[in-house]
């Protein structure tokens, strides 16, 4: 009995001096992404120019485990039946322009955070080879049917989301303010790095620039500027 007291009084002992030191920050630490392992890697540096209101947005982000993942990114293999095989799709979605108030609750954000939220969102689809400029017409992931309903739309797209409030984003009812290339504009994504993925066959490391001009889709003469550079 006397020994199994002590034990318990040893257990409990280190019990506190593991919650001690996560308390006093010195427990379990978040490693950074590494790229070309973790599939979360990832970073997005330049700025969004809005001339119509004469904003422009700094952007330096690198993501790491211990923020929220402002940069989403995935990959998936779809048929393609324009070309009879299988194609490659690569997802990406960025939040900015909201100087990390979508990372703390309402009741948590200081005055300088803005409730605003802007979101970039990138479909790269086949054909990632180093060195080339991709032309982007589109700015929808998905695309009507002749007969009704939707597919993938098999084109790479590109375009931002502006939400006044950060609250509503992806809300049905709530409709965000697009911007989207013209197809007499094409946005260019330049493709500096592609590398295979260790582990992620058949993904790719892909590192490049973002360069060219968004419209507003109901008023083109508010349009957004963008010139990043971006790894994923």
């Amino acid at each position: 009995m006397k020994t199994r007291i002590i034990k318990l009084i040893g257990y409990t002992i280190i019990v506190l001096c593991i919650l001690a030191s996560c308390d006093n920050g010195e427990g379990f630490t978040y490693e950074p992404y590494i790229r070309g392992q973790d599939w979360s890697w990832g970073y997005m540096h330049g700025a969004v120019e809005r001339p119509l209101t004469g904003e422009k947005i700094s952007v330096s982000h690198v993501q790491h485990p211990s923020l929220k993942g402002r940069q989403g990114h995935r990959y998936m293999l779809l048929h393609r039946p324009d070309i009879e095989k299988e194609g490659l799709f690569r997802y990406m979605s960025f939040c900015f322009n909201d100087k990390e108030a979508y990372n703390y609750d309402v009741n948590k954000r200081t005055k300088d955070m803005l409730p605003s939220l802007s979101i970039l969102r990138l479909t790269l689809v086949n054909n990632f080879l180093e060195g080339t400029i991709l032309k982007i017409e589109d700015g929808d992931l998905f695309v009507d049917l002749d007969g009704g309903g939707f597919d993938h739309n098999f084109n790479s797209s590109i375009s931002i989301e502006f939400y006044d409030n950060a609250d509503y984003v992806d809300h049905v009812a709530m409709k965000p303010l697009r911007y989207v290339p013209d197809k007499n504009n094409p946005f260019l994504v330049h493709l500096d790095i592609v590398e295979p993925y260790t582990g992620y066959t058949p993904a790719v490391v892909l590192e490049g620039r973002l360069e060219g001009v968004l419209y507003r889709e109901d008023n083109p003469e508010d349009y957004m500027i963008v010139d990043i550079s971006f790894g994923m």
